[in-house]
């Protein structure tokens, strides 16, 4: 068991009589023990000390925020092994990803300051009569932060995504409120303390510990708060919408992607993709492909590649290897899954694989086929080793199928007919669609968001900061 300081405002507590106990999934038992808010009275006092050093906040210059990110980055860097153990053991992602993990982050942060300084430059605009063609008036418009900014984020990239909230923030002159998911506290936890070492000790950043179902709709109803950006479920989403239905906010959701494959491929390295789209860190991705749609023509060949395939990935504990399949997050996300797999088989669905569970959390990768409309996983979002696949005669089956999801994040399109992909993918109703390849958040240069339920908003290094800013205007008038 080891024990977690917290950040926040311009102190670090260390104090544990209030505390939040993270189980690691590779045990089962306790990881972490970290200071956690309990009352409204608290959270208040939070929003309010941020709302307060906002202001002061906001008057420093962007080569002052520039480099007190930068000290942050090379404290990320030295801590980098001790980062790899708690991704190990909080969420059970293996060291291959945990590092890859860590090093898009130190990434994600300087492409960020770069990123800012180009949009401030297009931005800060004066509109004078030479443009607008009225005489006596001239518009002097820049970006300025929007204040208080609350980050929601979840177990999957508790370090990425993280990141992708907070910077865009700070760099802008935002101070943030940050609330990670229960699995996830204990890096959030760790990454406040090494913000407040690299200089944000002023009240720029708070990091919140506890449990949804405790502080949730005190955490999103406080009236200081200017801006969030929420990465979660569909459910607590829309809950979200609601509650504060007038501030501007991002919402990253669930997400059904789908892979429509072509008679025309090659088989084999299409599957070797479609495997590692979907069960890349065991399917626990919005961005897995969760649904495949695969031409009739070559439905053999197709399931006996797959079936050939899925033999190859090994399977095992995050503690003890770079296994492909680790432990899911926790016994509930095993259940979950256990329980769509039922329903499928209960309609008509059949597989090459037995169900098996392995260790404490380790559900075997599966495929299904003969995967009937009526079961749950077609229109649920499984978030694990799973992956139904349906075959299809024609491509506007293909479209149909594909656009009958009530998510729309991203799809996938394989096939050696380039202008056929075009114009497939202008069909789909998704905001993303990869040619010959999976689904991907990455680069994070790139926008990316979601529409239906998949979310709300763009995110991307980009369109993060233009969300976490607003548009000033002055006009002078002779």
């Amino acid at each position: 068991m080891r024990l977690f300081k917290v950040a926040v405002g311009n102190k670090v507590i260390t104090n544990l009589q209030n505390r939040l106990c993270v189980f690691s999934p590779i045990n089962n038992k306790v990881f972490g023990v970290i200071p956690k808010i309990e009352s409204s009275k608290e959270l208040n006092l939070i929003f309010q000390n941020a709302k307060k050093h906002f202001y002061e906040f906001q008057k420093t210059s962007f080569q002052y925020r520039k480099k007190i990110l930068l000290n942050f980055v090379e404290l990320l860097k030295q801590k980098k092994e001790d980062l790899v153990s708690i991704l190990i053991w909080e969420i059970a992602k293996n060291k291959k990803l945990a590092l890859e993990e860590i090093e898009r982050t130190i990434n994600y942060i300087e492409d960020t300051i770069d990123e800012y300084k180009n949009i401030i430059k297009s931005n800060n605009r004066v509109i004078d009569e030479s443009i607008h063609h009225i005489k006596g008036k001239q518009g002097n418009f820049s970006l300025q932060p929007l204040g208080v900014v609350l980050a929601i984020t979840p177990f999957n990239y508790p370090l990425n995504l993280l990141i992708a909230k907070i910077v865009p923030a700070l760099i802008s002159g935002n101070v943030v409120v940050f609330k990670p998911s229960t699995q996830g506290a204990c890096i959030a936890a760790y990454i406040s303390t090494l913000l407040y070492k690299a200089g944000f000790s002023n009240g720029e950043i708070s990091c919140v510990i506890g449990k949804g179902s405790e502080i949730g709709d005190t955490l999103i109803e406080n009236h200081n708060i200017d801006m969030i950006s929420f990465t979660g479920s569909t459910k607590v989403g829309i809950h979200i919408a609601k509650k504060q239905p007038l501030i501007p906010m991002v919402l990253e959701l669930g997400g059904k992607d789908a892979a429509i494959v072509l008679e025309d491929v090659n088989i084999k390295k299409v599957v070797k993709e479609i495997i590692k789209g979907s069960f890349t860190y065991n399917g626990q991705r919005c961005t897995s492909i969760k649904r495949v749609f695969v031409d009739n023509k070559i439905k053999k060949e197709f399931l006996d590649e797959m079936n050939f395939q899925l033999k190859f990935l090994t399977i095992g504990s995050a503690a003890k290897g770079n296994y492909d399949i680790t432990e899911l997050i926790d016994k509930e996300a095993v259940i979950h899954n256990l329980k769509l797999l039922e329903d499928a088989f209960y309609h008509g669905a059949k597989s090459a694989q037995k169900v098996k569970i392995v260790g404490n959390n380790i559900l075997k990768p599966i495929v299904l086929f003969n995967v009937s409309d009526n079961a749950k996983i077609i229109k649920e979002e499984q978030f694990g080793p799973v992956l139904p696949i349906m075959f299809f005669d024609t491509i506007e089956e293909a479209i149909k199928m594909t656009n009958s999801s009530k998510f729309g994040l991203q799809a996938s399109i394989f096939t050696k007919k380039i202008d056929l992909a075009f114009e497939i993918a202008n069909r789909l109703e998704v905001v993303t669609v990869n040619i010959n390849k999976s689904s991907s958040r990455s680069p994070d240069i790139f926008p990316f968001g979601g529409i239906k339920h998949s979310g709300k908003g763009l995110q991307g290094i980009r369109e993060s900061i233009l969300s976490m800013n607003r548009i000033k205007g002055i006009i002078e008038n002779s």
